[in-house]
């Protein structure tokens, strides 16, 4: 693929030449293929335990009277970057010969490439993490031959310990498999295991290590050190852990569709709808949804839509009880920091109103020492204060707006039940 021109003052320097012209170089990354050479080894190292995303292959240009090299294009596959070498010998090549000065070629060949970049589609010109997690994305799927299919969720740096040696290399989470990868002086680790095969992801710590995880399967024990956010990728990997028994389990299932789709059809229909670079994020948003619906036991299709720190109060025993009030489609619900202290689950169809109570009101229901408090009181004539909310009346209007599509839902026909007959 091209890329924006970039200055090289060594090209040669750890690159071995494949092809070459007048004024471009086909390069490729020594220690890439298989190593030849200590050097070769020491190079396929470095680019294992520091970068794996480097392309290991790219074209320079060159003016034969300069010793300045500019980077046009790189590619992560031999048939990626004789594509690109090959429409520069059919477009690029002929024009140069009508040049005088090394000046005129050099500005029209930067300048063409600038021009290839911005008619490019969208995705191909990404930078900043975009950038880098699609290169590790493409990296992943060389290195471990996986399906196209097959998405990425994140990637971590780390030791994989095996007999009395650490490897140090890179360790891929994807959607159904967990991989590692290590290259030290010419000798390769691959691990690939997929997530079926795991029966039990636990932290664990060796010698002076911490940070550590062991991920067991039904046949061996892995262990990996020196890894970052270990609280994050432990709840991801058994999160993935999970999903990959359950679809196991959904696929044995004899009348799989007698209840209409499961929680597990839903996730993954929503995960075929995500960018990859956002999978992590949503993985992490859905195992949330899914432990507040089961919590509060509510319907699988809500969604937390706003988490609010506030407190309710208890008319009985004349107090506030702090805790976390969530908004999603058709609830409002609210538990206190107390384990099983306060559990409120108010249906938004069975909202009548939803106002700000003054601190200085002298209804009964409002405390002397209330502060930002909302009034929400129900069809059945009860009421509730919540107290201490940061935004009063951003949420009584994100309540109201909830009860208005809510009601509006369900005032509008469907198949299963239609508008009823005018009267005669």
């Amino acid at each position: 693929m091209w890329v924006t021109p970039t200055e090289i003052l060594l090209a040669n320097a750890l690159w071995s030449t494949q092809k070459y012209s007048k004024y471009f170089v086909l390069q490729e990354r020594r220690g890439h293929a298989t190593p030849k050479g200590f050097l070769s080894k020491i190079v396929g190292t470095l680019d294992v335990m520091l970068d794996p995303r480097s392309a290991p292959y790219r074209i320079l240009f060159q003016t034969p009277r300069s010793e300045i090299s500019h980077l046009i294009a790189r590619g992560y596959n031999p048939e990626e970057i004789e594509q690109d070498w090959a429409w520069l010998e059919a477009n690029m090549c002929p024009k140069l010969e009508a040049f005088e000065y090394d000046s005129d070629v050099r500005d029209y060949v930067l300048r063409k490439v600038e021009s290839l970049l911005a008619n490019a589609p969208e995705d191909t010109d990404l930078d900043g993490k975009l950038s880098k997690f699609v290169s590790t994305s493409n990296a992943f799927h060389r290195i471990f031959e996986m399906p196209e299919q097959e998405r990425l969720v994140t990637y971590f740096s780390c030791s994989y310990w095996t007999g009395t040696l650490p490897w140090q290399g890179w360790l891929y989470v994807s959607l159904n498999h967990l991989c590692f990868n290590a290259f030290i002086l010419g000798k390769e680790t691959h691990i690939v295991l997929p997530w079926t095969d795991v029966v039990a992801v636990e932290p664990t710590t060796r010698l002076l290590l911490a940070d550590g995880i062991s991920v067991r399967t039904r046949f061996h024990e892995h262990q990996f050190f020196m890894l970052t956010h270990l609280d994050d990728l432990l709840q991801l990997m058994r999160q993935l852990s999970t999903i990959a028994m359950r679809r196991l389990l959904d696929a044995a299932e004899e009348y799989p569709d007698l209840h209409g789709p499961t929680a597990l059809d839903l996730v993954d229909r929503a995960i075929a709808a995500v960018p990859e670079h956002a999978l992590q994020n949503y993985l992490f948003e859905a195992e949330r949804d899914e432990e507040y619906c089961e919590f509060f036991r509510l319907p699988r299709t809500e969604r937390i839509e706003e988490r609010i720190a506030c407190a309710v109060w208890d008319p009985y025993e004349k107090v506030d009880i702090a805790g976390l009030l969530y908004l999603s489609a058709n609830f409002m619900c609210f538990a206190s920091d107390t384990p099983d202290l306060c559990l409120l689950i108010i249906p938004f169809r069975e909202v009548a109103t939803a106002e700000v109570k003054d601190q200085g009101s002298s209804r009964r229901e409002v405390t002397a020492g209330s502060a930002n408090c909302i009034c929400i009181t129900t069809t059945t004539r009860n009421w509730f204060m919540v107290n201490a909310v940061p935004k009063p009346k951003h949420l009584v209007a994100r309540v109201l707006d909830r009860v208005d599509k809510v009601n509006s839902a369900a005032a509008t026909p469907t198949p299963d039940h239609p508008a009823p007959a005018p009267a005669p």
